[in-house]
């Protein structure tokens, strides 16, 4: 397993947006979940600009001094350009800064992190901005585990470079790629691919969400108390263990007090998950205060991924309700 080790940088904002309550779904028979979905012309980069500008005004931040926008998403707004790029210009970013996506689900919140600490300890600049968002609502997934509740959301988090030796993020990843096909979106993009059929993309159809209940748990069984051994002596000294609600959900791991209420006030968010989770810890420390976090999270891949760092908990911003949209290059679902 590699240990990657970003020092000398601190998680300085953290926000999240979700679109307006849609419906209370019944899941399993013993939880009742506040559904969000987003309107028609509302993406997941509109959820994580809202996040991402409240966490800049509230920090007064210098633009200039941002080196690094990440977008995180399995649900971005175009096949082109790069969402991070349109969100850049977006928020009034300089143009030194560097914008890159990723695809990424329910791991991306780790994966987003640690990538954008590496870029950020090796550049001239002071911060970087990570931007999350998912909008499975745009999915067809009806028959899938978790149809019933899943939600749309966007969030942010503004990573500072400071001089203090002993503040550090730490993260392991394990992908298991040839399980790839138990949980993908497999069409939409171009392998197999044909100019001389048209391809609709108002179908459905065409954007089902494999979801193989069965066969993912089997493979949680197999590996998830082994990676958590495993990751066990990187966790953060009195950290609080926050793990993806998916994992409770599916048996895997005991259900947390923070997991059930992220899920029951907001449904399935995917990469927004943790950090709703930690907006509820925060909410327990009003007068602030760090808080170690060690995160566990599963998702697409197959891919399971830990991260580890502290915050302070007036840092965390109440999570906000939006259902605004970029007007200026709408998405156009017809092409």
């Amino acid at each position: 397993m590699s240990l990657i080790i970003a020092k000398n940088i601190k998680i300085s904002g953290m926000a999240t947006t979700v679109p307006e309550l849609s419906s209370i779904e019944a899941f399993e028979s013993f939880l009742e979940v506040k559904v969000r979905r987003s309107p028609f012309e509302q993406t997941s980069s509109d959820l994580a600009f809202d996040a991402g500008q409240r966490i800049i005004e509230n920090k007064g931040l210098d633009l200039d001094q941002v080196g690094a926008l990440l977008f995180i998403s399995r649900t971005p707004d175009y096949r082109s350009p790069n969402t991070a790029a349109v969100l850049q210009g977006r928020l009034g970013l300089s143009i030194d800064c560097a914008c890159y996506d990723i695809n990424k689900g329910s791991n991306g919140f780790q994966t987003g992190l640690v990538t954008a600490a590496s870029i950020l300890n090796a550049i001239n600049k002071k911060y970087a901005l990570v931007l999350f968002g998912d909008t499975p609502s745009k999915f067809n997934h009806e028959q899938t585990y978790f149809s019933k509740i899943d939600s749309d959301a966007g969030s942010a988090v503004l990573l500072e470079k400071v001089g203090e030796e002993h503040l550090e993020i730490s993260s392991f990843h394990q992908s298991f790629g040839e399980r790839f096909r138990d949980f993908a979106v497999p069409k939409g993009g171009f392998r197999g691919y044909n100019p001389s059929i048209l391809f609709d993309s108002t179908d459905k159809d065409n954007f089902n969400l494999v979801f193989e209940r069965e066969k993912i748990q089997g493979f949680l069984k197999s590996n998830l108390e082994k990676f958590k051994d495993e990751v066990e002596d990187f966790f953060p000294e009195n950290s609080t263990r926050v793990f993806h609600s998916q994992l409770p959900l599916l048996g895997c791991t005991n259900q947390h007090e923070s997991s059930l209420f992220v899920i029951k006030e907001f449904g399935n968010t995917y990469c927004s998950n943790i950090p709703l989770q930690l907006e509820f810890f925060a909410k327990q420390k009003s007068s602030g205060g760090n808080f170690a976090f060690s995160c566990v999270s599963f998702g697409e891949g197959l891919e399971l991924s830990f991260i580890g760092f502290s915050i302070d908990a007036l840092d965390i911003l109440p999570t906000h309700v939006s259902n605004e949209f970029f007007e200026d290059f709408r998405v156009n679902h017809d092409m």
